[in-house]
């Protein structure tokens, strides 16, 4: 067995005959294969739907197979993410353990379609979680998994998403 690194930085390893060759993880693979010039259900893409990698999927979550992910970003309105312009590690002023940069949503969308939670301060939230017991299961922007209660405040809920706002996250969080 060989041992070599991929241009993504994991830690693989190949029998020897495939010694000198290019050689990828199955996920760049399936990068190299998305047509960023086409849209995400079109002909070359809408081919790598079921191939959806399994880190996209709930744990058991028989919707896998349908190549549908619950996991999905805030955007825009001081969240994580903006639908316009990149955000740098020095914008999340309100520290990264504090904002949430990926969450289980109660509907699950095709893994390559680019249909994320639009984010509102001052509206409502979409729906959340009601896959496990005991709330919704979010990534924060350091890298955490938490879940919290089904019954957090919304207000609470809307200071983890915003990076840099000041608020303060409430005693439910």
């Amino acid at each position: 067995m060989i041992r070599f690194t991929c241009p993504c930085g994991k830690s693989l390893s190949a029998r020897d005959e495939y010694a000198g060759e290019t050689t990828r993880c199955p996920d760049c693979i399936l990068y190299s294969q998305f047509k960023l010039d086409e849209p995400w259900d079109g002909p070359n893409n809408s081919k790598l739907i079921s191939q959806m990698p399994k880190f996209y999927a709930l744990p058991n979550d028989p919707a896998m197979s349908s190549g549908s992910t619950y996991y999905r970003v805030f955007v825009g309105n001081g969240s994580a993410f903006d639908w316009c312009k990149g955000v740098a590690l020095r914008d999340f002023k309100d520290g990264m353990s504090n904002t949430i940069l990926v969450a289980e949503a109660s509907t699950a969308v095709p893994w390559t379609k680019p249909d994320e939670l639009d984010f509102d301060p001052n509206g409502s939230l979409p729906a959340l979680g009601g896959h496990f017991s005991g709330g919704a299961v979010v990534g924060l922007a350091d890298g955490a998994v938490r879940q919290f209660p089904q019954s957090i405040n919304s207000q609470t809920l809307k200071a983890a998403i915003t990076r840099s706002a000041s608020d303060v996250l409430g005693p439910d969080w």
